[in-house]
C-alpha cells in the first residue's frame, strides 16, 4: 500500500471521527469537582446505594437566617421568595422550613399512639428493674413538671412525655414562630433546608440555582439589615469548582495557544509550520476527544485541564519535522525528509503512549479519561506529521533562522572543561536538598483549595447547629426490613455502650424497633402497669386502662410520618436491598467500632469515606510508583540496546535524576507528594526521553537538532508551565513537577553527548 493511499485513508479516518464527536458531544455530562476523581472504594456495600445516599446529600442545601425579629418575618419572607423563585424552574424537589400548628400536632399525636414503637434500651432496663417507675413517681410530684390528670389518665407512665424528652436530648433545636430555630448567644437563628430536584455536579442546571439564590439573599440582607443568612450545599462548591475549570480552560487554553503558535511563527517566520501544527494538534485533539466519548458518558473538566499539557507534546513532531526541512537541501522531497525522521518520531511518540498506556491501568475513571485522551492525541498528531503533512508542506525557505548558530554557544560552552560536571553537580544538590522535605498527604481534600467564605459560613453552621466535621457513617444493609431493623437495634445498643465509655461522642439513629421488640416491649410496658396500681389508687385514676393498647409500626409508616421526616434520607431502597445510614460523632478508634460491628453482624459497616479515600489513594500511589520503576527499567533496557551499554545506562540515570529533579521543585514550593505527582513523574519519563532520542540522532548537525528541541521545549513548558496558574491545587503539582522535570531532562539530554565525545 502506497503512501498517497494510506494517507487517504487516515484523512478519511479522522473526518468519520469529527463526525461522530459532533453528534455525541452534546450528551456528553461534564464534571467540575475534585471530589469525582475519587475512585469507589473496596466496600461490601452495594456502590449503588452509597452512590444514592451520597446523591441525596449532594442535593441538600442548608440555611442558617439569622433573625432576632419577634415575628420572623424576614425568614418568612425569605422563604416565600425562594418558592416563588427557585420553585418557579422545579429547582427543588422540597423545603422544610414550616412547623404550623396542625404539623406539630399531627407530630405529637403519632407520638402518642406509637410510642411503645419507640422504646430504646435505657428504658426498656429501667422498666425492668423498677427505677423507672419512681422516676415516674418523681414527675407527678414535682411542682414544675406541669403533669394533668388528663395526661396521667391517658399514658398512666408518661411514657409519651419521656420518650420525647429521649429522642430530642441531643437536639439544639426548638420550633419558634412555627419555624425551627437554634439559640446561639444572644442571637436567634431560624433552620432551613432545601432538597434540589438537580444534579449536585451538574454545571449548567446547578448555575442558575445559585445565582437565584445568592439574588433572593442579597435582596432579603438589603430589606432586613440586621438579617445575617449562612448557606451549605455541594451545589456551592460545585458552582465555584465549575467557574474555576472555565476560568482555567478559557484563561489558561488561550494563553497556551496563542503562545505556542506565535513562538512557532517566530522561529519559523512562515504560516505553513503554524497551519501543520494546527492541523496536527487538532486531529490529536478530534481522535482524543473520540475516545473519551466512545468510551465515557463523562468528562471532568479538571482532567480536561491536565489535557492541556499534552498540546506541547504533539506539537514537538511539527516542529522537529519543519525544523529538518528547514535545514533540508533545495533537491530534497518532503517525502524523503518524513523517511529519514519516521523512526524517531515513532519510538518517541511510542514511549509517550507508553507512559499515558500504564496511567491507563488506573481504577480511577478520570484517569482512564486523561490516558485515554493523551495516547489518542498523541498517536494521531505523529500520524497525521508522517502521512498527511509531507503532502501540505508548502514552498518552505530552505533556509535556517539566525537564531540556530546562536546555540552553537550552548553547545561551545558545555563543551568547557568541567563545565557539564558543575551542572549536574548543581541539579544533583538542588534535588538533593529539597528531597529532605520528601512528604506525602493522600488527604483527597487537599487537591484543591475552595473558597474561604463557603469554608467559614460551613464552619459557622456545624457550630451553631453542633454538626460536628467528624462525622462518620454506620451503613446497614438486609433485604428485610424486620432484620434491618433488628441490626439496627443492636448497632444502637453498642453505640450507647460506647458512648457510655467516651469511645464515641453521639450518635443518630433511627429509634423506630424491630416488630418482635415492639411486641417484646408492648408486654413490659403492661407489666410494669400492673406493678403500678398503687400510683392509679393515690391519685384516684380508677377510669384509666388496664393496658396500654398499642399496634406495632412498620418502618415504612414511621418514615412517611411526621416524626421519621428526619430520617428519609437515612434509608435507601434498591430493587432486592434496603440500606439504613446512622450518623457517629467523635470516632476515637474507627477500626474498634468496624471490630465490634462485626460481631453483631456482617451487613453493618462502619464508614469514614476522607479515610477511605485517603487509603486508597496511598495504595494507588505507592502501585503507581513501583509502575515508575518499572518504567526506569523499560527505559534502561531501551536505551542500552538504542545507545550501547556505558551511554544507555548514563542515559537512564539522567532520565531519573530528571524525575527527582521534578518532584524536588514541587517540595521548595511547600507542596506535598500525591497521586498526581506520581503520574506526573511518569510522564517525565515517557515525554523527557524524546530529548535524548533525538539529541542522539545522527540525522542532522547539532545546533539543527538544538533548534528542534528547543522549541519543542518552549511549546511543552508554554502547554504544560502555564497550568502552574491553575486555581486547582491537583493540577498546580502536576504542572510544576511535569514542567521542571522536562527542563531538567533536556539539560540533561544535551550534556549526555559531551561525556561520550559525540
Amino acid at each position: 500500500m502506497t503512501h498517497k493511499t494510506l494517507a487517504l485513508i487516515y484523512a478519511c479516518l479522522l473526518v468519520v471521527m469529527a463526525i461522530f464527536l459532533g453528534y455525541k458531544l452534546p450528551s456528553v455530562h461534564f464534571e467540575s469537582s475534585v471530589l469525582s476523581l475519587l475512585p469507589h472504594s473496596d466496600s461490601v456495600i452495594d456502590e449503588k446505594i452509597l452512590d444514592t445516599y451520597l446523591e441525596r446529600l449532594d442535593k441538600q442545601i442548608v440555611f442558617l437566617v439569622k433573625d432576632n425579629s419577634l415575628d420572623g418575618k424576614p425568614t418568612y419572607n425569605f422563604v416565600h421568595d425562594l418558592k416563588e423563585h427557585v420553585g418557579i424552574n422545579q429547582e427543588f424537589k422540597s423545603i422544610t422550613a414550616f412547623f404550623d400548628d396542625n404539623t406539630q400536632q399531627e407530630f405529637n399525636t403519632f407520638l402518642y399512639e406509637h410510642k411503645l414503637s419507640l422504646i430504646d434500651e435505657n428504658l426498656r432496663q429501667s422498666l425492668e428493674n423498677g427505677k423507672y417507675q419512681k422516676k415516674v413517681l418523681n414527675q407527678i410530684y414535682s411542682g414544675v413538671s406541669g403533669v394533668s390528670a388528663t395526661e396521667l389518665q391517658n399514658d398512666p407512665l408518661l411514657l409519651t412525655r419521656n420518650i420525647g424528652l429521649s429522642l430530642s436530648k441531643d437536639n439544639v433545636f426548638r420550633i419558634k414562630n412555627n419555624l425551627l430555630s437554634v439559640q446561639f448567644g444572644d442571637d436567634n437563628y431560624y433552620f432551613i433546608n432545601l432538597e434540589s430536584a438537580l444534579d449536585g455536579f451538574n454545571l449548567s442546571s446547578s448555575e442558575n440555582l445559585i445565582t437565584t439564590i445568592d439574588k433572593i439573599i442579597e435582596d432579603t440582607q438589603s430589606q432586613y439589615p440586621g438579617v445575617e443568612i449562612l448557606k451549605r450545599g455541594t451545589v456551592f462548591y460545585s458552582d465555584y469548582a465549575a467557574n474555576q475549570s472555565k476560568h482555567d480552560l478559557t484563561y489558561l487554553g488561550s494563553i497556551t495557544i496563542v503562545g505556542v503558535f506565535a513562538l512557532i511563527f517566530l522561529v519559523f517566520r512562515s504560516i505553513t509550520p503554524v497551519f501543520l501544527t494546527l492541523l496536527s494538534v487538532g486531529s490529536g485533539l478530534i481522535a482524543g476527544m473520540f475516545l473519551i466519548t466512545l468510551f465515557f458518558d463523562s468528562i471532568n473538566l479538571v482532567i480536561i485541564g491536565m489535557c492541556l499539557s499534552v498540546v506541547g507534546v504533539v506539537c514537538d513532531y511539527t516542529i522537529y519535522y519543519m525544523t529538518l526541512r528547514l535545514a533540508s537541501k533545495d533537491r530534497e522531497s518532503p517525502l524523503e525528509t518524513i523517511k529519514k525522521l519516521k523512526t524517531p518520531l515513532l519510538f518517541a511518540a511510542g514511549t509517550d503512549v507508553i507512559a499515558y498506556l500504564i496511567i491507563l491501568v488506573s481504577p480511577i475513571k478520570p484517569l482512564k479519561e486523561l490516558s485515554l485522551f493523551c495516547m489518542g492525541a498523541i498517536s494521531f498528531a505523529v500520524f497525521t506529521v508522517i502521512l498527511l503533512e509531507p503532502y501540505l508542506c508548502f514552498k518552505l525557505s530552505h533556509k535556517l533562522p539566525k537564531i540556530t548558530y546562536a546555540f552553537n554557544y550552548y553547545l561551545n560552552f558545555i563543551k568547557r572543561g568541567k563545565v557539564k560536571f558543575y551542572i549536574l553537580i548543581v541539579i544533583v544538590l538542588f534535588t538533593a536538598f529539597n528531597l529532605q522535605n520528601y512528604h506525602v498527604d493522600d488527604d483527597p481534600s487537599a487537591l484543591q483549595t475552595m473558597p474561604l467564605h463557603l469554608q467559614s459560613q460551613d464552619q459557622v453552621i456545624a457550630k451553631i447547629t453542633h454538626q460536628n466535621p467528624t462525622q462518620k457513617y454506620v451503613v446497614m444493609v438486609s433485604s428485610d426490613t424486620e432484620e434491618l431493623l433488628s441490626i439496627n437495634e443492636k448497632v444502637r445498643a453498642l453505640l450507647d455502650s460506647l458512648q457510655k465509655a467516651k469511645e464515641i461522642v453521639s450518635y443518630k439513629a433511627l429509634p423506630l424497633n424491630s416488630q418482635k421488640a415492639q411486641a417484646q416491649d408492648i408486654a413490659l410496658v403492661n407489666k410494669a402497669l400492673q406493678d403500678y396500681t398503687q400510683v392509679r389508687g393515690l391519685l384516684e385514676l380508677d377510669n384509666t386502662n388496664d393496658f396500654y393498647q398499642s399496634k406495632t409500626t412498620t418502618l415504612e409508616d414511621y418514615l412517611n410520618s411526621p416524626l421519621g421526616l428526619v430520617y428519609q434520607n437515612l434509608m435507601v431502597k434498591t430493587d432486592n436491598c434496603n440500606a439504613l445510614t446512622l450518623l457517629v460523632d467523635g470516632v476515637k478508634d474507627g477500626q474498634v467500632l468496624q471490630a465490634k460491628l462485626s460481631q453483631i453482624s456482617n451487613s453493618a459497616i462502619y464508614m469514614d469515606r476522607r479515610s477511605d479515600f485517603t487509603k486508597t489513594f496511598k495504595h494507588f500511589r505507592e502501585l503507581i510508583n513501583y509502575v515508575l520503576i518499572a518504567f526506569v527499567i523499560v527505559i534502561l533496557i531501551v536505551s542500552i540496546i538504542r545507545l550501547g551499554i556505558n551511554k544507555g545506562l548514563m542515559a537512564a540515570i539522567f532520565t531519573v535524576l530528571s524525575v527527582l529533579c521534578g518532584l524536588a521543585a514541587l517540595l521548595m514550593c511547600q507542596m506535598s507528594a500525591n497521586l498526581f505527582t506520581s503520574l506526573s513523574m511518569i510522564l517525565v519519563l515517557g515525554i523527557g526521553v524524546n530529548y535524548t532520542i533525538f539529541f542522539s540522532s545522527k540525522a542532522q548537525e547539532k545546533n539543527v537538532l538544538m533548534l528542534a528541541i528547543i522549541t519543542a521545549l518552549l511549546t511543552t513548558l508554554l502547554t504544560i508551565g502555564v497550568l502552574v496558574l491553575s486555581s486547582v491545587t491537583a493540577i498546580v503539582g502536576f504542572a510544576l513537577t511535569l514542567s521542571v522535570g522536562i527542563l531538567c531532562s533536556f539539560i540533561t539530554a544535551t550534556l549526555l553527548p559531551e561525556f561520550f565525545h559525540d
